[in-house]
């Protein structure tokens, strides 16, 4: 099962509420979870007014040593858009 699919497409739809539970459920699978689906998930949260969800998520990500591109679907940019 892609749980980073399913995030990202619920990020993009703009289901906060869902993207973040997807992630955590992939988190909870001990799925393979990359740095597009925490950055797509905080930037969902930023979007509806949520900067503490948004900034757990990306302490999370480092936390478990992903990665923060600067450029790209994953990257800060993204995040800040």
């Amino acid at each position: 099962f892609c749980y980073n699919s399913v995030c990202q497409a619920w990020a993009r739809a703009g289901d906060a509420a869902r993207a973040t539970s997807w992630l955590q459920e992939a988190i909870n699978a001990r799925a393979k979870v990359n740095a597009i689906s925490f950055t797509a998930v905080a930037a969902c949260n930023l979007k509806h007014d949520r900067p503490q969800e948004a900034e757990r998520w990306l302490k999370r990500m480092q936390q478990d040593g992903i990665e923060v591109p600067l450029r790209g679907a994953g990257g800060a940019e993204a995040v800040a858009a």
